[in-house]
């Protein structure tokens, strides 16, 4: 089941407190969202690595769960590994905020042609991008689904450290072999734009005996947020309902900047925009004409600031939700994408 924001259940309970305390409604607000969206069983996940449910019963061999230790051993993330197989998955479903995806009975893994690794959104799981990476899989490619930190069976809380984290996952994973080249990083509104953070800091400056980075042949994001701010009163006014009136514009700015402080990050500094100039890999854009918290204005601003080469493809008549979980309208615009890619001096 697709799991509420911590920002938008916090909005929804707290925002009455603002006729009353708009500075202290807002800090309120702020250690809600920076909370763990899964801190209601965080106690029990170091113990925990399944398989997701949404895959449905496959070859034992085709879907692995491994644990990546990160932030200096402090926390661990899951990660789901989907191999292509000899017999296809089946196609995926979606009902209302659910996803589905089952599996033909394989009797092989096949060798991948390269990895996808998969990064879902605010509040969500693996569960929600194994459609996805079922799709991927058909076409070959090896899938590797990332629990970012506080989400799924991650730990650790929210915040500005995604995109670390995923940086540290990946050269843990490319040296114990997992990342078949080509690498692509294909992340869905939040993960969207933690993947081109990741992107951006990869192949920087590192410390002595720091693992490397692996090669990122490319990313695609799919409906990124430029910046916190510009997309924080579409949640909160969208989920509130009739509390809108009390959820104003200056409330909202308090509950960015109070996040800002308990998060330990700079709304601008720490934004995808900032870092856009430091992306130099391909990068495919993808966003719903119609999103109704993530404007299609927001990979409007990213485009222009990426430093490599950027295709922007828009979604006519698609809000969010859809855009994010159905692979049907995105797969085939990535999937063309990734052919470009792959093939030599393409870029």
């Amino acid at each position: 089941m697709f799991r509420i924001s911590p920002l938008v259940a916090a909005l929804a309970a707290l925002s009455l407190l603002g006729l009353f305390s708009l500075s202290g409604c807002a800090n309120a607000i702020a250690r809600h969202v920076v909370r763990a969206p899964n801190h209601a069983w965080a106690d029990r996940l170091p113990l925990q690595t399944s398989v997701p449910a949404t895959l449905g019963m496959s070859l034992a061999e085709a879907v692995s769960v491994r644990r990546i230790a990160v932030a200096s051993g402090a926390l661990s993330l899951r990660a789901v590994v989907v191999e292509p197989t000899d017999a296809p998955w089946m196609p995926w479903t979606l009902r209302d905020e659910e996803v589905w995806c089952h599996a033909w009975p394989m009797t092989r893994v096949l060798p991948p042609i390269g990895t996808i690794v998969l990064l879902h959104g605010l509040g969500g799981s693996s569960e929600l991008t194994s459609p996805h990476a079922a799709c991927f899989a058909n076409a070959g490619f090896r899938c590797i689904l990332l629990d970012l930190r506080g989400h799924g069976e991650s730990t650790g809380a929210v915040g500005r450290h995604e995109a670390a984290d995923v940086r540290e996952a990946l050269q843990r994973l490319a040296a114990t072999g997992a990342l078949k080249p080509p690498v692509a990083v294909v992340g869905y509104s939040l993960g969207g734009s933690v993947a081109l953070m990741t992107a951006a800091m990869s192949g920087a400056s590192q410390e002595d005996g720091q693992a490397r980075d692996p090669v990122l042949a490319g990313i695609v994001a799919i409906a990124p947020f430029a910046r916190l701010r510009d997309v924080a009163p579409f949640f909160a006014k969208r989920f509130v309902g009739w509390l809108n009136w009390v959820t104003t514009d200056a409330l909202v700015d308090r509950v960015v900047e109070a996040i800002g402080r308990a998060a330990d990050f700079s709304p601008e500094a720490d934004s995808p925009l900032a870092w856009a100039p430091q992306v130099r890999q391909p990068v495919l854009l993808i966003h719903g004409v119609d999103d109704d918290l993530v404007p299609a204005t927001q990979s409007a601003l990213l485009a222009p600031a990426l430093a490599g080469p950027v295709q922007r493809v828009l979604i006519p008549g698609q809000e969010h939700i859809r855009t994010v979980l159905d692979p049907g309208l995105t797969m085939p615009a990535m999937l063309a994408w990734l052919e470009r890619l792959m093939t030599p001096d393409a870029y």
